[in-house]
């Protein structure tokens, strides 16, 4: 009996939704609907009643239940017991234009939660080399900027951060609630190179027929933030925090502009290491939703 079906079974008696059962563990529906299907076979009963909108144990599921949960409880006492005889190591690929600011949370996270782990962060010069070092099952993930649709590459959207107008604390703009995109015009301007949405704000600057004057062009968002607390222009920057000590963030009318940031992980990856960063994934997921 394949243990991952048992695990399959007891998310979907706890969120009766096959969508959400499958999202919680970070496979596709289809996966997940063959795995509940095939242990159905191995049992040969039928355990979940299905409409078009509900999901409802059996009679032989509701008493195959506490029992799939006492074998999981068990499984997990023996991964516990394995993981403090042995040093694990999570390693997760990066990009050097990735805000890392954006993800310390996550592995913070994971670490307070995690201390037996060892997390490296192995660091790649661009998005093709680190997929080829993911093919090659030298990291378990990697956070990327970018969405992939690959068959082999399963993802996840951690991170979808506004970008919002940062200004020196001393600049006329740091006292408006919001700033129109014509007050723009001729303004000192941070450009960062690392920017996904680069080309679409530079032609939503042209759109409205506003021209910057480029001062810097920062390779990092750190990079940038830094150059706006010295007084030495204005920048678009994801906001991470409300309320930056050395600057100030504020509003851009009539502009929706947004970071992302993927976890993408090789679809056949089921190593320990990754099941539980996918598991303080989920969790960090839910604690930005609050904020």
């Amino acid at each position: 009996m394949n243990l991952q079906f048992v695990k399959y079974f007891v998310l979907l008696a706890e969120s009766k939704s096959f969508t959400l059962a499958a999202k919680r563990a970070h496979v596709v529906q289809s996966t997940f609907s063959s795995g509940i299907k095939k242990l159905e076979e191995q049992l040969n009963c039928l355990l979940f009643f299905r409409d078009k909108r509900n999901v409802f144990l059996t009679t032989e599921g509701q008493e195959l239940l506490p029992k799939a949960k006492k074998l999981l409880a068990n499984w997990e006492e023996m991964q516990t017991f394995k993981e403090k005889t042995s040093r694990q190591v999570l390693k997760l690929g990066l990009s050097p234009d990735l805000d890392f600011t954006a993800i310390l949370p996550l592995i913070k996270q994971f670490h307070k939660r995690y201390p037996s782990y060892e997390v490296q962060l192995v660091e790649k010069s661009c998005a093709m080399e680190l997929l080829e070092t993911l093919k090659k099952n030298e990291i378990h993930a990697l956070f990327s900027k970018t969405a992939l649709s690959l068959e082999h590459v399963q993802q996840e959207l951690i991170r979808e951060d506004p970008l919002g107008l940062a200004v020196p604390l001393n600049h006329p703009f740091a006292q408006l609630p919001q700033v129109d995109v014509r007050l723009l015009d001729q303004s000192n301007f941070i450009e960062r190179s690392n920017c996904s949405k680069r080309d679409e704000i530079l032609n939503f600057f042209q759109s409205h027929q506003i021209k910057i004057n480029t001062v810097f062009k920062a390779k990092g968002d750190e990079m940038a933030r830094a150059l706006v607390s010295a007084g030495l222009g204005i920048s678009l920057i994801p906001v991470l925090e409300k309320k930056p000590k050395n600057y100030h963030i504020i509003p851009l009318k009539a502009a929706n502009f947004k970071r992302k940031i993927f976890l993408q992980w090789a679809k056949d990856n089921l190593a320990p290491p990754l099941k539980y960063f996918l598991e303080e994934v989920q969790f960090f997921q839910d604690q930005l939703a609050l904020v």
